[in-house]
């Protein structure tokens, strides 16, 4: 990534406040939401910033019905993907963050009186509402030179307690155990130290890491359950970048 013509790139005064998941597996729907806004926000950078629903993604964005059970936490919470989000933004749309607030844990849609004024929907383009970028491509960064991409990632301990500096995954798995996968949000890249990274957006709240931030060797591989290794950030993708809008002016 680095080289003569390396040009960094920083997307984070075009967010919204970092979110706080707490212990809910909601981090798809924070991912997605965020994803959306950022594009909005660079889209009309002249516009105010718009937050939007995470809770409503996590109460109405169900990929199958019949194994509910099987696919969420002790809170309720659906462990979905974002990609299953923007596939639902796009069919329903997705109301803003004020008039369907976050809870930490599953509602139910009926519920919520504001459901139909949702104001945003995702422009699904050859049927589908979003793009991808193949694991490890160099695609990754050209991308964000233009907005932020959504990601995922196998989610660590040592990842839980980050810090500071340019995160790692042990090369010798044996150390330390992935448990489980997790949602995050690339908003820029850069170099430090000689060593490329990505920057992230977590959702852990401002206590985590940067103020909420954090950065990812770019390098960083893991192995999977036949021991051959790959990227520990993978399954990029972001929303069409063509986005309809309805009502946007008035939240509620």
């Amino acid at each position: 990534m680095g080289g003569e013509c390396f040009e960094p790139k920083d997307w984070r005064d075009f967010l919204n406040p970092v979110r706080n998941q707490r212990y809910c597996g909601c981090c798809w729907a924070i991912t997605a939401a965020t994803a959306v806004e950022a594009l909005w926000t660079i889209k009309h950078p002249l516009k105010h910033k718009i937050q939007l629903s995470a809770q409503e993604l996590l109460d109405c964005c169900v990929e199958n019905p019949k194994k509910v059970g099987l696919n969420t936490d002790k809170e309720g919470c659906y462990r979905y993907s974002t990609k299953s989000a923007f596939k639902w933004i796009a069919e329903n749309g997705i109301c803003y963050e004020e008039g369907y607030p976050f809870k930490g844990r599953k509602g139910k849609k009926e519920d919520n009186p504001y459901r139909s004024k949702a104001i945003v929907w995702i422009r699904k383009e050859n049927g589908m509402p979003y793009k991808t970028i193949e694991d490890g491509d160099k695609d990754v960064v050209r991308m964000l030179k233009h907005h932020p991409v959504a990601a995922s990632m196998d989610l660590f301990k040592s990842f839980m307690t980050y810090k500071e500096g340019i995160y790692k995954t042990p090369r010798d798995n044996s150390d330390e155990k992935s448990i489980g996968g997790h949602a995050i949000l690339i908003v820029g890249y850069d170099m430090e130290d000689g060593e490329d990274y990505y920057l992230i957006q977590n959702s852990y709240g401002k206590q985590w890491g940067l103020n909420g931030y954090g950065k990812i060797s770019c390098s960083s591989q893991v192995q999977d359950k036949e021991g051959k290794w790959r990227p520990l950030i993978r399954n990029v993708c972001y929303p069409n970048v063509e986005i309809c809008y309805a009502n946007i002016e008035n939240p509620l």
